[in-house]
Formats: structure tokens, C-alpha cells, sequence
């Protein structure tokens, strides 16, 4: 899973939830309010019971705030069904209090603004055709004296062209804002270089994998990847062809991992690859592919001469070598590290011994004196 492969998330969702329920919340006690001052001047449908549609509206918010304040307010399918209801909701006041002469008609703009808010342009323009047909099928089927066309229709007429409008431009700042954001999250996660994930990504993956791997019962095998003497490879041809050589690698290695594979730049030249539901043997395999892949190429370097460069790899894999991000990455490091000691162009996977060989080859500090 790189970052081009990258899904993007609903951005706005969360950030406009309590906005439109502010907005519900206000727009309810206002239309009760104004249901209460204007009383006896609304032409009442025969049969409807005013303080019960009061009591229903500030219900229905109520009854709204708690459906996007839980979890499943993030799945489109409910959001849409919301949607339905606040069309339902402000066709039913319009219907009860007067039909074309309803002073609740400023209520027709509530459902678009909500559902361009919460899923963009598109979404916001087909709410209002769908408020539009239902508003005239409410008016047509309605009992109102003189039918359809005989009816004052310049009061619904403005509302509608009124909510195109405003759905419109504001689906475009929304559309606007989702693609600013969008771009905000990427280069928060991507390493400018390479265009893989970064660290401080990367451990957040990780660490969201690891639990779902944890809750299954899954292998996670996460792998360390090192150029062999690329410190050589700088200092002889200068960073610029280093980086150039690194991007090069990259670009090499995304062909040998499946799609569900994370790779992410851990640092200078380290590459770290999480493999979710991968074992001993899959990971091993897979960097077996990328070290001879790696090994084929060509690459390019100062005035187009080619270049051969080499990797080692070493990996950890959850459950068996740890059970949290920060020590199955420190393992598959001490494991590669053994790898480029052992000649390079290997892979290896982690043992406990490599600990012991670690603290062996690790240089005695004298003691101040």
C-alpha cells in the first residue's frame, strides 16, 4: 500500500457534523418560534395539530444530533438516509402549515445545505431536485383549493432557485476545501524524496495494523531495507546522484509488493515495508524478490553511466518476535544490520542471537576519569 494507492479519507465528515447540527438545532427553534408569533395567521392543513409538529421538529434534532454524533454518522449510507428524512421532515412542515403560503419555506434550504456540506456538489444538487419534485408533489396531491396551477407558486420558485444557487457555490468551496485538505494530509504523510510514507506515518500504520492483526489472530512480518555502501555511493558521486539512485530503488522495489504492502522511508537511506497477514515464509520470499530485483537493475548515474547497487534486508515478524511497532522495527533493524555485516546483498530474518552478537560488537566507552 503506497500512497498513490491511497484512499482518501472523508475529511469533512467529522469537521461539518456539528456545524449542520447547530444549524438544525437553530433552524427548529427559529421555525417554532415563528410558528408560535404567526399562529393564527398560517393556514393550518385541517387535521394537523401545530404543538405536536413543534414538539416532532424538536424532537427530529434531538433525535439527529444522536444519530451524527455515533459511529455509524461516518457511513455514507446512513448520511444519505438522514438526508431522505430532513427532505421528508421540512415537506411534512410545509405541508401542514399552508402549502404554497407556508412561512416554514426558508426550510427548503436546510436539507441542501446540509447534504452539500456533509458530501459535496453533486450530492447537494440532486437533494434540491429531489426537495423540488417532492415540494410539488405535496402541493399537487395536497387538497389545496384551485390545484397546482392555481396556486401562488412564486414563493416555492424562489426557494428553489434560491437553493441551487446556494448548493452550487457552496459544493464548490466545499469540492475546494476537501482537495486542499486532501493535499494537506498527503504531504503530511509522504517523504517529499521518494513519495513513501514517513515515519511518524509510518508508526501509525503500523500500529493500527498491529491491533487488527491482534483481534484476527493474523501474522504481521515488518522488514528493514538498507542500500549496501551507499554511504560510498555519496561521497563518490555526490546526494544528488544519491538521491536519484534512492528514488530509483524505490520505484524498483513497489513492482516486487503486493498492493496491500506499506512501504515508508524510515530515514536516510533505510526503506521499512509492513506486510500485513505475511508469515516467515512470505516475508522472506517477498524480500528475496526485491533483493534480486534490486540486484538487476540498472542505475543511473553521473553523466548516464550505469550503476549496480545491492540491498540487505532483515525482518521481525508479530507475533513471534513482538507484539508492539516500536520493537518489531528495532528487530528487523538489528536484523538487516547483520545482514550488511555478514557482505551484504542478503536477507535476514530476526533471531534472538543477534541480540548477544549486537552487545558483542558494540564499542567499549572508557569511563571518564
Amino acid at each position: 500500500m503506497t500512497p498513490e494507492s491511497f484512499k482518501p479519507e472523508r475529511v469533512l465528515t467529522s469537521l461539518c457534523t456539528p456545524v449542520i447540527d447547530r444549524l438544525w438545532v437553530s433552524a427548529v427553534v427559529a421555525g417554532v418560534l415563528l410558528g408560535a408569533a404567526f399562529f393564527d395567521e398560517i393556514e393550518w392543513k385541517p387535521g394537523s395539530f401545530p404543538p405536536v409538529l413543534a414538539v416532532g421538529g424538536l424532537a427530529y434534532a434531538w433525535a439527529r444530533h444522536a444519530v451524527a454524533t455515533a459511529a455509524l454518522s461516518k457511513r455514507v449510507w446512513l448520511g444519505l438516509l438522514v438526508t431522505g428524512a430532513d427532505i421528508a421532515f421540512v415537506g411534512a412542515a410545509i405541508y401542514v402549515s399552508g402549502g404554497p403560503s407556508s412561512p416554514f419555506w426558508a426550510m427548503f434550504v436546510l436539507p441542501v445545505l446540509t447534504a452539500t456540506m456533509r458530501f459535496g456538489l453533486k450530492i447537494g444538487l440532486v437533494t434540491t431536485c429531489a426537495a423540488s419534485v417532492l415540494s410539488f408533489a405535496v402541493l399537487t396531491v395536497g387538497g389545496f383549493s384551485d390545484g397546482l396551477l392555481g396556486l401562488n407558486l412564486s414563493r416555492p420558485v424562489f426557494m428553489i432557485a434560491i437553493s441551487l444557487i446556494a448548493s452550487f457555490f457552496l459544493g464548490t468551496l466545499v469540492e475546494e476545501e476537501k482537495k486542499l485538505r486532501q493535499e494537506i494530509l498527503t504531504l503530511s504523510r509522504t517523504d517529499p524524496l521518494t513519495g513513501l510514507y514517513n515515519h511518524r506515518y509510518l508508526l501509525e500504520l503500523l500500529g493500527g495494523e498491529l491491533k487488527r492483526a491482534a483481534r484476527y489472530g493474523e501474522p504481521i512480518a515488518v522488514s528493514m531495507i538498507d542500500l549496501d555502501l551507499f554511504k560510498s555511493v555519496n561521497d563518490t558521486f555526490g546526494h544528488l546522484v544519491g538521491d536519484r539512485i534512492l528514488t530509483q530503488l524505490v520505484d524498483t522495489l513497489k513492482g516486487t509488493f503486493r498492493a496491500t504492502d506499506c512501504l515508508a522511508r524510515y530515514g536516510g537511506d533505510e526503506i521499512a515495508v509492513v506486510m500485513p497477514k505475511a508469515g516467515h515464509r512470505e516475508a522472506l520470499s517477498a524480500l528475496e524478490r526485491a533483493r534480486d530485483a534490486a540486484a538487476k537493475a540498472r542505475f543511473s548515474g553521473p553523466s548516464g553511466q550505469s550503476l549496480q547497487v545491492t540491498i540487505s534486508a532483515g525482518v521481525a515478524v508479530f507475533p513471534d518476535h513482538g507484539d508492539n511497532a516500536l520493537s518489531l522495527l528495532d528487530k528487523a533493524d538489528r536484523a538487516m544490520y547483520s545482514a550488511k555485516n555478514s557482505g551484504g546483498n542478503r536477507v535476514q530474518l530476526y533471531h534472538p542471537s543477534l541480540e548477544e552478537a549486537t552487545l558483542e560488537a558494540a564499542p567499549t566507552v572508557a569511563p571518564h576519569s
